[in-house]
């Protein structure tokens, strides 16, 4: 007889799936066919591993079959403008496919919102859920609540939209017997009242005599599908379990002897008249299967669904042609979905309250570890060592007033001196580690500072070779030092050399010397540097650079654990259901940790500056920017590594990676003008350095944000950060 593919709301015919690299392809299925009809309750059964969970993924999208045909609702999965994936099917996940961090009645909310449901709707119907599922407190996390609870929640996210195809993976388990018959109950008044047609997988047998009708999963095909009262009829048996057990060993014993049929058995089984056929089609006895299938008494039909040889191909009956089967589809709606400005507004809505729950405290407490190292690094970095311990021999015997000021200059810079009478006691001393140095006065060193000034002549500066001969070092400082600590070594050559200046100044005073003839040249600077004398290395310079590398490094390091926890949720898979594709994950989660993030930054970089007493000499455009753009690029290196990585240790080892390889080539422990040249076009990876020395115009030298200097960089970094975040939403599917 004639199937009208319009009766069915789910048929597929000669099914096949691979999952799998390409050379090495894993068959989930072959030569499968199914045949839900309208407004029916379909149970699905099979052992564990026959691919039912995966046929209904095919079902609502999220695996296209690699050969055969597959309709719901006369239409193809995916098709533009059909609800499939969208508000025409709700599934219900095996697994606890739910936001534990939400309450029960956000999480419904938000189901029900991405279905397009006016709120009084959403709130009507989570009442109503909520009472058959026996859940009367709302606004519980859903953390909170039992196995068995967080199930039924799921079955209601899966309702909340009413939809005309509901898939149920296991929905009963870990229910007692009065919760599953209400939900029964529920279902029933489902496809009374709103003709719903549902499918359920289940393990008991006892659940499926309910159904109206069933499909047995066996090895990748569906071997039976038919009325649950009728089948047991054939095999004249009084319980289901027993007709199933007989069915499967007939099957297995039929392909045993003919395995090469396997995937077309069903010939074999029409000459006993007690057993289904088993072909991959189906066909009708007769009756008007419609009407038999909206009757609400359970197990009243006498309409079989039988397993016979495919009939032939035309455009009004089961064919195994695509166009054929599409061109008989009576089903001419269409479905507008939602714009992805209010896609992206929920999901940002269900993503901000999660935030609340589980990553407002640690992106807090990163921007306070971000603002306490950076203040302990702007009070610490560029010091000079402090307590050198130095020892020193004066071989001078007159006019010792110049030679004590010297000696307390160098005092006063934190240095410890001892007076010895031994040059030899001091090199053993400085050869064990005892002292860091040691430097002898010459005995005509004051008469050859008093005679330089009066002269005109450069001033003295300290001489750091071996003395050679007694001559050369009897108007001079001669200095021997460790050198292996440059630190050290550059310490005491600066100390000395001021201290020398400083004495310089002191006795052309004294001398009533006017003017300064004992320097060899004039030094003029641009820009001027507010940094005390105290400082070895410029302290804003480098703690402009560190602030944005620290942003950069914990804004990796929080989108790495938040992309880990997203990418792992089961719920992915339910929302692909619902229609939401990965792009519009990822944007959401892009422009969510944006808005919290970046605010935060601004707000601790402020506090920093009266901190630490920071230069704000430019513009506010340039940091805000700035921060945002590094911001940005954090978060897309950081979901880059969440979605390359299984966990967090593996995504640790990936950052670790990145941010030692970042000190050097973000040109933060040393010069970008000493790297090898073939490593330079390696620093544009790291807009943080390139954004530093934007700030470091700006803030430093003055520049306004239209300074060619300021910008450049700044706009290379955002380029950088939009490109990055392109790359990461399109080029990964692992959602």
């Amino acid at each position: 007889m004639e199937i009208k593919t319009s009766d069915y709301a789910i048929l597929g015919l000669n099914l096949s799936l691979e999952l799998g690299k390409s050379w090495k392809p894993v068959t989930i299925f072959k030569d499968l066919s199914i045949k839900v009809p309208k407004g029916a309750i379909y149970g699905l059964i099979g052992p564990s591993g026959c691919g039912k969970t995966t046929l209904q993924r095919c079902i609502f999208g999220f695996y296209r079959p690699t050969k055969g045909s597959l309709l719901v609702f006369g239409r193809s999965p995916l098709e533009k403008g059909f609800g499939v994936p969208g508000p025409l099917v709700g599934f219900m996940p095996q697994d606890l496919a739910l936001n534990e961090d939400l309450t029960i009645k956000e999480m419904l909310t938000f189901f029900g919102r991405l279905s397009d449901l006016p709120m009084d709707t959403v709130n009507e119907r989570i009442d109503e859920l909520l009472k058959v599922i026996d859940i009367p407190y709302p606004d519980r996390l859903i953390s909170n609540l039992s196995i068995g609870q967080r199930r039924r929640i799921s079955l209601a996210a899966s309702l909340i939209h009413r939809p005309k195809l509901l898939l149920l993976d296991e929905p009963t388990v870990g229910s007692d017997p009065l919760l599953v018959y209400k939900m029964w109950t529920y279902l029933f008044h489902l496809r009374d009242t709103y003709k719903m047609t549902i499918v359920v997988t289940t393990h008991y047998l006892e659940e499926i005599v309910k159904a109206d009708r069933f499909g047995l999963m066996r090895k990748g095909q569906v071997i039976v599908e038919d009325n649950p009262m009728s089948f047991m009829e054939k095999y004249k048996e009084t319980s289901l379990e027993k007709a199933v057990f007989r069915l499967c060993t007939e099957w297995d014993s039929r392909n045993r002897a003919s395995p090469s049929s396997s995937s077309s058995s069903s010939s074999s089984s029409s000459s006993s008249s007690n057993s289904p056929k088993l072909s991959p089609s189906v066909q009708t006895n007769g009756m008007d299967q419609k009407k038999t299938v909206q009757q609400s008494t359970v197990g009243s039909q006498n309409t079989q669904i039988h397993n016979t040889q495919s009939p032939s191909s035309s455009s009004s009956t089961l064919s195994s042609d695509p166009s054929s089967l599409a061109s008989s589809s009576s089903i001419t709606e269409t479905w507008t979905p939602l714009s992805n400005f209010t896609v992206l507004i929920i999901l940002m809505w269900r993503l901000w309250l999660r935030c609340q729950r589980f990553m407002i405290y640690p992106i807090i407490l990163s921007c306070l570890i971000i603002f306490i190292i950076s203040l302990t690094f702007g009070v610490m970095f560029g010091r000079f060592p402090k307590d050198l311990r130095v020892n020193y021999m004066n071989l001078g015997t007159s006019d010792r007033n110049i030679t004590e000021q010297f000696l307390s200059f160098l005092s006063q810079n934190s240095i410890r001196l001892e007076r010895v009478n031994s040059e030899l006691e001091s090199r053993l001393d400085l050869e064990k580690g005892l002292i860091d140095g040691y430097f002898i006065i010459g005995e005509n060193f004051e008469e050859s500072i008093r005679e330089k000034i009066e002269k005109g002549l450069s001033s003295l500066s300290p001489s750091v070779h071996h003395r050679a001969s007694e001559s050369k070092v009897r108007d001079k400082i001669f200095l021997t030092v460790d050198a292996s600590n440059q630190f050290k070594f550059d310490t005491l050559v600066i100390t000395i050399s001021r201290s020398l200046t400083k004495l310089m100044h002191e006795t052309q005073t004294n001398l009533n010397v006017t003017n300064n003839y004992y320097q060899f040249f004039t030094v003029t600077p641009i820009y001027e540097s507010y940094e005390p004398d105290n400082l070895m290395a410029s302290n804003e310079n480098v703690l402009i650079r560190y602030f944005l590398y620290a942003v950069e490094q914990f804004t990796i390091i929080l989108m790495m654990s938040w992309t880990i926890k997203e990418a792992h949720e089961r719920m992915n898979e339910r929302l692909m259901a619902a229609g939401i594709s990965r792009i519009q994950l990822t944007m959401a989660l892009i422009v969510t940790s944006t808005l919290v993030i970046v605010p935060i930054y601004l707000i601790f970089f402020t506090l920093l500056i009266p901190t630490l007493n920071f230069p704000m000499r430019g513009s506010w455009i340039a940091v805000v920017l700035s921060i945002i753009a590094i911001t940005v690029c954090g978060i897309s290196k950081g979901i880059f590594i969440g979605l390359l990585s299984n966990d967090l240790i593996m995504a640790a080892f990936l950052h670790s990676a990145y941010c030692f390889s970042s000190l050097f080539l973000g040109y933060l422990l040393w010069p970008y003008e000493s790297l090898p040249n073939f490593i330079k076009p390696l620093t544009y990876w790291f807009p943080f350095a390139l954004s530093g020395d934007s700030l470091v115009w700006s803030l430093m030298k003055g520049k306004a944000f239209t300074d060619v200097l300021v910008y450049q960089n700044i706009v290379y970094s955002i380029i950088f950060a939009i490109v990055s975040n392109i790359i990461v939403i399109i080029g990964f599917n692992k959602w």
